[in-house]
């Protein structure tokens, strides 16, 4: 997790590196760290196009600090979201179970 970390950083650094290891940091409980890659990554991103991962990431951070609501809001803002790339269908897998991931 440390070396993803420490590659992410920098200036030009895409915000989709710092949404994937926040939701890398959200599976494995560190909901401090997850937040900092999400704060990162919408810092380097445009909010008004926002695709399905940083609200994956927003509702999977909710779901640590035990906001089931809040949660549930950031999910449905993910499922309206524009699917920009196959890893918007990977992160919303990760909330609906029947989504299909390519391979």
């Amino acid at each position: 997790m440390k070396r993803l970390e420490d590659r992410i950083g920098g200036a030009e650094a895409d915000p989709g590196y710092y949404y994937l290891a926040g939701l890398l940091q959200a599976s494995l409980g560190k909901a401090e760290e997850a937040q900092r890659s999400l704060d990162n990554g919408i810092e380097k991103d445009s909010v008004a196009s926002l695709d399905p991962k940083p609200w994956v990431l927003l509702g999977k951070i909710q779901e640590l600090y035990g906001l089931p609501d809040g949660a549930s809001r950031a999910y449905a803002k993910a499922r309206a979201a524009k699917h920009v790339d196959e890893s918007s269908d990977w992160a919303l897998a990760l909330i609906t179970p029947e989504t299909k991931v390519s391979q």
